[in-house]
């Protein structure tokens, strides 16, 4: 349902995403599942109005060729890669800051209500697991434990510093899967959008997509 919900959310806050021409997304049809999505429109005559659609943009969500992971693979001049990452950050940047402003209106005009991210799971399952360590090992289990404990102090300071005091707490919008295989580049590369919110959640850390993006 986040799938389906969220892109119209940010699409109504003038950020670059897809809209949901048709889908199957039932659990026990797994193997079935897809959705026909369609690429924001990003002509100047567009910018405020982002729900118009484009029927020459229609795409799927298992269109491999045209993600940020392909293209940075094919770019070759430090500066365009590294303006192509900034794009990525600023992208990421205005979703969580227009996204977390308007948290009251995803509950109460789109029916959704985000759960609470938990930054150890996180990091076990996107970080720790895929490397299949030996975890019976005394180096790697320690090294496992500096690498969480690192990670968890890292958000711990973000949200020091966005609360002023490691009492309160505070939510913000996360994506939960901001990596270069859900960013997609439109026509042009400064025409990025985002695929795939099936993870998104509240967060304490404001900039944890930004920092899944950058490791």
């Amino acid at each position: 349902r986040k799938d389906l919900v969220i892109p119209m959310f940010l699409g109504d806050l003038s950020i670059p995403a897809p809209r949901v021409l048709g889908y199957n997304l039932k659990e026990e049809d797994a193997q079935g599942r897809y959705a026909f999505l369609q690429a924001p429109d990003f002509s100047l005559n567009s910018l405020n109005s982002l729900n118009s659609l484009n029927s020459a943009s229609v795409i799927t969500d298992n269109l491999g060729d045209d993600d940020l992971t392909q293209i940075m693979k094919d770019l070759t001049k430090r500066d365009t890669i590294l303006n192509v990452l900034y794009k990525a950050m600023k992208l990421s940047a205005e979703m969580t800051v227009k996204a977390t402003a308007n948290l009251g209106r995803l509950k109460s005009e789109y029916g959704l209500e985000l759960a609470l991210s938990n930054p150890l799971q996180l990091i076990q399952e996107r970080f720790i697991d895929p490397l299949e360590i030996d975890k019976s090992n005394s180096c790697s289990a320690q090294l496992i434990k500096d690498f969480m404990s690192a990670y968890i102090d890292v958000n711990q300071d973000f949200k020091n510093s966005s609360n002023g005091s490691s009492s309160n707490s505070a939510s913000f919008f996360c994506q939960g899967d901001f990596t270069t295989n859900n960013i997609r580049v439109g026509k042009r590369l400064d025409e990025l959008f985002l695929l795939d919110f099936e993870l998104a959640k509240l967060t304490s850390n404001p900039l944890e997509d930004a920092m899944m993006l950058v490791t």
